[in-house]
């Protein structure tokens, strides 16, 4: 039994459920306690290791730093709203434990339970601020994406009881069972990948995303996004981890992941609802996952799997702040029509950095997250050519053919901001310290990321010195322009209205 690791996930909940619940009453004690509370699996996972799988740590790491900022931008946003936000905090904050307690499970129990009763909570995040009026939303989401993983992870866990006991499946760690590595018959490997591939969101039962985030709560959608669909990714490495099958049935997931990449980056550029739009850019990323995941499978590769690890990160807290500064979208213009946006940098110049950020982000612009992780990936997709041939090279066409689409749809979010001018004398709706803390806080994290990326993998070798030379040249160059250039808010002054004394704009 892992003492340290109960303790800790046990304070997680006590100090998360507690700051919830105080939020109302006590608000700055409800945010030390929450982001405390946060902060404990990332110091369990970090620190103490003990049972859990080595790509465990990653999704962790995403999860905390997702969850402090979805819990402080969410207090901020309903408080605008609701005037009382311990209710929202309450749920969407048990929501985001629950899904640390998935990504940090050190037995098998711990990890279906925790699965289990997240689908439950997100039932209940869907329908929080619309009722009965999302519940068929609900049910979407439930028979499109809960069910097919929970199939999946049932069926997993029934192969590991029939083969070591009952009692062995369901205390056993994943590090216990990834060295027994049970065999494992064709069709059950396809019915596990292929419940797992869905909760992230493949082709074909692909379109629960862009049927329910639009509909979800902007920081359910953030959860859903940033750290749900990443479960699915999660279950796919599990099961590589604890169990032998044939590697043609990567293909499939090789298949999947490209068709979902391509028509997910082609349905985002179309879009005019900020909503469908990440939903559909989200389809993207999980295809892209999907194809990284499956090529490190079937060549070995160790850079791209560690590609992976961080591209999980990467996508996770852009896609949250996107959702996030979405719900900002809606607070201040009540829409999220991109054609009908384009002056909010005007109403408040401060979220023009936050902005712009989540743009390069999703344009691959450097020294951004995003950036680093495009190149990289491209870049090793064209070193596996010359030895395995037409498969990666087709996998770096579609990867490449997807950048662009990026390009394209990110224009539109940057759009939101500047892309526009109408006449406004005063904000009709102010921003919180909460919101804006929790935009400037996701925006420097992204901004380290890329930093940390590339100190490991100078130390674990993984990465050729010919491709990690010329990205921290690019990263030591860039990123202090980014940061003085940004910081210096130079488009605030975009379209900034001036007025004679007559009161006639000029």
């Amino acid at each position: 039994m892992n003492t340290l690791h109960i303790t800790a996930m046990s304070l997680a909940y006590l100090l998360v459920l507690s700051g919830s619940l105080l939020s109302d009453r006590a608000s700055r004690l409800s945010k030390v306690l929450r982001v405390t509370g946060f902060t404990m699996p990332l110091l369990d996972a970090l620190i103490n290791q003990q049972g859990a799988l080595g790509f465990q740590e990653y999704f962790v790491v995403l999860a905390s730093l997702a969850s402090i900022a979805i819990t402080l931008h969410s207090e901020g946003y309903y408080r605008i709203l609701t005037g009382k936000v311990s209710y929202q905090q309450t749920l969407l904050n048990t929501t985001l434990i629950a899904v640390l307690t998935v990504f940090n499970a050190r037995i098998l129990g711990e990890f279906v339970t925790g699965l289990l009763v997240l689908d439950v909570l997100l039932m209940l995040v869907i329908m929080m601020d619309k009722g009965a009026e999302n519940y068929k939303v609900a049910i979407y989401y439930i028979v499109l994406s809960a069910v097919p993983a929970d199939v999946a992870v049932l069926s997993l866990w029934a192969l590991i009881a029939q083969y070591m006991g009952l009692d062995a499946s369901l205390t056993a760690s994943p590090a216990e069972l990834a060295a027994v590595k049970i065999p494992l018959s064709p069709l059950p490997a396809l019915l596990i990948l292929v419940g797992f591939a869905t909760k992230l969101g493949l082709f074909p039962i692909h379109m629960w995303l862009p049927i329910v985030h639009p509909e979800a709560p902007k920081h359910g959608s953030a959860i859903l996004s940033g750290l749900v669909i990443k479960i699915g990714l999660f279950g796919l490495l599990l099961t590589s981890s604890l169990f032998t099958y044939s590697s043609e049935l990567h293909y499939v997931t090789l298949a999947q992941g490209a068709i979902t990449a391509l028509y997910g980056g082609f349905a985002a550029t179309i879009q005019r609802d900020v909503r469908r739009l990440l939903a559909y850019s989200s389809l993207s990323h999980a295809g892209v996952m999907a194809v990284t995941y499956s090529l490190s499978e079937i060549y070995g590769s160790g850079l791209l799997l560690q590609l992976l690890y961080f591209y999980v990160i990467y996508h996770g807290l852009a896609k949250a702040h996107a959702f996030m500064n979405a719900a900002l979208m809606d607070q201040l213009a009540n829409t999220f029509d991109v054609y009908k946006l384009g002056y909010l940098g005007q109403l408040h110049p401060a979220l023009i950095v936050p902005a712009f950020n989540i743009f390069m982000n999703f344009a691959g612009i450097p020294p951004s997250y995003g950036f680093t992780m495009k190149l990289v990936l491209l870049a090793s997709l064209v070193m596996l050519v010359s030895s395995y041939g037409v498969i990666p090279l087709l996998a770096g066409i579609a990867i490449a053919v997807v950048a662009v689409f990026s390009i394209i749809y990110s224009v539109k979010i940057m759009g939101c901001y500047v892309g526009g001018y109408r006449k406004v004398l005063k904000p009709p709706v102010e921003v919180t310290r909460e919101e804006l803390l929790s935009e400037y806080y996701a925006t420097s994290v992204t901004l380290v990321f890329p930093l940390i990326y590339i100190a490991i993998s100078l130390s674990s070798g993984y990465m050729p010195l010919q491709l990690l030379v010329p990205l921290a040249v690019v990263e030591a160059i860039t990123l202090p322009v980014f940061i003085t250039v940004l910081l210096s808010k130079p488009l605030s002054r975009i379209h900034e209205p001036k007025y004679w004394l007559s009161g006639v704009e000029q």
